[in-house]
Order: structure tokens, then sequence, then C-alpha cells
């Protein structure tokens, strides 16, 4: 049986508005475990790169059911801050 690690999600909610109309957010750590984590692959850094611009060093696969919003968020896992 595999056995992922714990990763720490950053989310960030709307507190309320400064006083000049702009959001304030609050960061949230929520760690969620057993998150399997691996290296990506030259082809999958390379199909990124050319779709988005940006580089892929690792793919995460989260836990089957996993309610939380993971997109254009920030994951922390080996003492490093991703995106």
């Amino acid at each position: 049986m595999l056995k992922g690690i714990t990763v720490i999600l950053v989310d960030e909610t709307e507190e309320s508005e400064d006083p000049f109309g702009q959001p304030v957010t609050v960061k949230e750590e929520i760690a969620v475990d057993n998150v399997l984590i691996a290296p990506a692959s030259t082809d999958d850094v390379t199909a990124e790169m050319s779709l988005t611009g940006k580089k892929i060093v690792y793919e995460l696969a989260i836990p089957k059911g996993d309610s939380h919003t993971w997109t254009n968020r920030q994951v922390k896992f080996f003492g490093q801050t991703w995106r």
C-alpha cells in the first residue's frame, strides 16, 4: 500500500475590504494527509512550459474525496513553499 506525506495547503479567504475597495485576505494553513508526490517527467515539464509558460517540478496525487481547492494555491512540503 502506498503512503503519502502530509502537505500544507495555504488557503486564502477574503475577509473584508480596505478603505480603497481592495480585498483583505487571510491565509489559513490546512494539513492534508496522504498526498503522493513524484518528480515531474521530462514530457510533463515540456508540455506545461508550452501550455502555460510555467515550469513544474513535482506532481501531486491528491487523496480521493478531498474537498479543498488546489488550483492557484500555495503548498508546503519538503521544507519549501510551492505554487
